[in-house]
């Protein structure tokens, strides 16, 4: 139910709750506990939301209530357009970026293989996850970092690498590659650098302080320890060792792997054939 009016059997949902006639379910896995109680946040953090939200406001004057049932699917395809729109922008900011070096029809060839031969497209295009903003900020990122003749734009790049992590923690890494970088060739550069990406972090820290209690939380990797101390019970449940568990059918697991029409590798990502 997307709504406690909802009507089920001609009364509201509400009712059937509060008379025990149905039960409230378990929060949905992307779901996490705040400090407050009964109050949950997305495990996944604020950027990607964020960056769908003008997106989302555009189709709101039309359906102010898009968690009604018959308003849902707009919800979900205002979603799949941003992060369409995501998407194709970091092909052509990959573009844009791999011109000044390559030729026009090796640059052009780059960004197809890059849209059109990886998981960019099979995976990160077809609904909101984290992936397709976090794409999005990199490569536009990336396309402003490599015109070193505007040393300015080095407050663009470092908000754009910080909104890369804001969408997706492990961006983080790729942040410090090129604050480090910044560090060493140009000074003035990184205090720009740190400039740009300081709104951003603290409105990360803010968020989590709130919500959580401390600056640095990261529900989706809480998530990611409460499943590796799961696996015992999985293998025990199994009546054998985790090596058996992940160790059984080789050439299944294989075909999966690497041909599976839903998740193969060569399917989802065929320039690695």
């Amino acid at each position: 139910f997307h709504s406690w009016d909802q009507p089920l059997d001609g009364e509201p949902v509400r009712l059937a709750y509060q008379r025990g006639v149905i039960s409230r379910p378990q929060p949905d896995y992307f779901l996490v506990k705040t400090r407050f109680p009964g109050v949950y946040a997305n495990r996944y953090g604020l950027g990607a939301a964020l960056f769908a939200t003008p997106f989302v406001a555009a189709i709101y004057p039309f359906a102010p209530d898009l968690y009604q049932s018959s308003s849902a699917g707009l919800l979900w395809r205002s979603c799949k357009v941003a992060t369409a729109f995501a998407v194709a922008a970091s092909a052509v900011f990959l573009f844009l970026a791999a011109v000044a070096f390559l030729r026009p029809s090796t640059a052009a060839g780059l960004a197809l293989v890059y849209g059109l031969g990886t998981s960019v497209w099979s995976t990160s295009s077809q609904t909101l996850w984290q992936h397709g903003p976090t794409e999005f900020w990199l490569a536009l990122g990336a396309l402003l970092m490599l015109r070193r003749q505007r040393p300015s734009l080095a407050t663009w790049v470092g908000l754009c690498f910080a909104m890369a992590f804001l969408c997706r923690p492990t961006a983080a890494l790729i942040a410090i590659i090129i604050a480090a970088y910044y560090l060493k060739t140009d000074r003035r550069g990184f205090v720009r650098f740190a400039v740009g990406a300081l709104p951003v972090v603290a409105l990360y820290a803010a968020y989590n302080l709130y919500a959580f209690g401390r600056p640095l939380a990261l529900g989706q990797l809480d998530e990611g320890s409460h499943a590796i101390l799961a696996i015992p019970k999985l293998a025990m449940a199994a009546d054998g060792p985790v090596t058996q568990l992940f160790g059984r059918h080789v050439l299944q697991g294989l075909a999966g792997s690497l041909v599976s029409p839903s998740r193969g590798l060569l399917v989802c990502s065929p320039v690695v054939a």
